[in-house]
């Protein structure tokens, strides 16, 4: 339930705190005393548009503050993920919603305690607020608002949810099944061509498998083998040196090693002297055979690794070249990017009569599911136009027959149907509502599908904006016992003119502009029990004083709580 609204320099509103009740409130006041100020106010709370013109004069900016009572039963669960989503707070089972804009255009907007946005105020009032104006008898006219309100009614349950969100799920797997099969019948040769050179990249780095670090070890490689005769002259000079008869090292060491032999045969602590020499003696002989092993490499060798090496490098580098990158490890990232752009191309990769088949599979799984969801709304539609009719009885349109024809249409998000609401006068064929129904039949014909629709489930605000143009007399009175039926289970709030639907009203305000010669402004006041007559009056007979007219008032008020009664 809205409890509060505060308006700040909205248009000729300077300030104005409004209190709200639960039940039927109706909005009076003379024509162009401001009460579109109001509703302004509550559209900009729904995420409306927000005009620096209607910023007032008083300050650079307007503000308009709500305060909304949620208890827990209150929180179904949309309402509920609506609020999570957006990280705001209920305290104390009140929830704020506020929105300011400044002379400049710009708006902000909190939410639960929260900054947010025109959007996210369109998400959270949406689950709060249902109006309806002028504008929505216009879009009432609209085949796909006539579906939305179809599927509001007959679409509500957990079941009925699950089939919808299924044929959502077919749409969108046909929808894709159908582009894949255009984009290949239509790019195939191109794509087929990309394919094949990413194909040929991907192979051709597999096949060459260079390694982090490979090209600097080969850069090495090649470098010694370069030198590889430079390398075997040193190594014959060592090895000369080494083999010598008479000077060699190892020559040198023997003799020694044999005279300590010698030595510790006649003194044993030379053992370990001994022993130095003649390890001495292996680590030469080691050297020598490694010596050995290594001049045994032919030239030839030497060539033929040198020319893999080089060869080497020329592949990689190759790849390096045709991918544009310098490294390796950059080379490794561009081939992880075109094993993912061969992955997303794997559908042009495939047979046509394939993406045919998979397009016949989805639409057949579309249609089934279509056709569940067209089962719903037939039954649904059914029992629509039986409560619709129910209430046209009592808004004065008895002779009017509602019904709700569903077509087959093609394939939307929305299922496979084309949903019209006709209404039927006697001796008359049904017509299409948008053309048959005029400005005052469509404002009952709102009022009833609103009566119908309504969700005792849900905790909606309800309002309308001169939803009872066009009528009046007893035809009025039914609409104001409707709206207050309507009110026995969800806060109404209702602008009118009529007194016969503010007559049903439990509470009523009252919006009244003021010109006192330098400024002009507009109020917005409750009128006590004492003054409704007065007010009734005035709506009325225009002059609130005729006791002839507060008499009538007081008829009427008595009127309208007898039939609200059922008395």
């Amino acid at each position: 339930m809205l409890t509060e609204l505060s308006i700040r320099n909205l248009g000729l509103i300077g300030s104005a705190a409004i209190e709200l009740s639960p039940g039927l409130t109706v909005i009076s006041g003379e024509t162009g005393a401001g009460k579109s100020m109001l509703l302004s106010a509550i559209h900009l709370l729904t995420g409306g548009r927000a005009s620096a013109s209607s910023v007032g004069k008083a300050s650079d900016q307007l503000s308009v503050d709500s305060c909304w009572e949620l208890s827990e039963d209150d929180r179904f669960p949309e309402l509920t993920e609506a609020l999570d989503a957006l990280g705001a707070e209920v305290e104390d089972g009140l929830f704020h919603l506020s929105r300011t804009v400044k002379s400049d255009g710009k708006s902000r907007a909190v939410l639960g305690g929260r900054p947010g946005t025109a959007k996210s105020l369109t998400a959270i009032s949406s689950k709060l607020l249902s109006i309806h104006g002028q504008a929505d008898q216009l879009k009432l006219r609209d085949s796909a608002e006539q579906l939305r309100i179809l599927d509001s009614f007959g679409l509500r349950g957990e079941g009925a949810a699950l089939k919808l969100e299924a044929y959502r799920d077919a749409y969108r797997a046909w929808k894709r099944a159908a582009q894949q099969l255009k984009e290949v019948q239509s790019n195939s040769a191109a794509k087929r061509r990309e394919i094949a050179a990413l194909k040929s990249f991907i192979e051709d780095y597999e096949e060459t498998d260079p390694q982090l670090g490979e090209l600097e070890s080969l850069e090495a490689m090649i470098s010694k083998l370069e030198n590889h005769e430079q390398i075997r002259d040193r190594l014959n000079t060592a090895q000369a040196g080494i083999d010598h008869e008479d000077y060699g090292p190892l020559s040198v060491l023997e003799g020694a090693a044999d005279e300590l032999r010698r030595a510790k045969a006649l003194d044993p602590e030379l053992e370990p002297l001994h022993a130095l020499a003649e390890a001495a003696c292996e680590s030469i002989e080691e050297l020598a055979k490694a010596l050995e092993l290594q001049l045994s490499r032919s030239d030839d060798d030497a060539l033929e690794e040198l020319a893999e090496a080089q060869g080497r490098i020329v592949e990689i580098q190759g790849l390096l070249k045709r991918s544009g990158v310098e490294s390796i490890l950059e080379l490794d990232e561009e081939i992880t990017g075109s094993r993912k752009a061969l992955e997303a191309l794997s559908v042009y990769d495939r047979p046509l009569d394939a993406l045919r088949a998979e397009l016949e599979a989805a639409l057949s799984a579309l249609k089934t599911a279509g056709v569940a969801l067209t089962t719903l709304r037939a039954k649904a539609a059914q029992k629509l136009a039986e409560r619709v009719n129910g209430e046209l009885g009592d808004l004065a349109m008895g002779s009017t027959v509602f019904a709700v024809s569903i077509s087959e249409a093609e394939p939307s998000s929305s299922g496979l149907d084309e949903v019209s609401f006709t209404i039927q006068q006697r001796g008359q064929d049904a017509q299409p509502m948008a053309r048959a129904a005029s400005g005052g039949e469509l404002s009952r014909l709102m009022l009833a599908l609103e009566l119908s629709v309504a969700d005792e489930n849900s905790s909606k605000t309800y309002i309308f904006d001169e939803v009872d143009a066009g009528i009046g007399g007893a035809t009025a009175l039914e609409v104001g016992k409707r709206l207050a039926m309507l009110a026995r289970s969800h806060q109404v709030i209702v602008v009118s003119h009529l007194a016969q639907v503010a007559a049903y009203a439990d509470s009523n305000l009252k919006v009244a502009k003021h010109d006192d010669g330098k400024t002009v402004s507009t109020t917005v006041d409750p009128i006590s029990e004492v003054d409704r007559p007065k007010e009734i009056a005035r709506m009325l007979s225009g002059v609130e004083q005729s006791e002839h007219a507060q008499e009538h008032a007081r008829e009427l008020l008595a009127t309208a709580a007898a039939l609200r009664t059922g008395r």
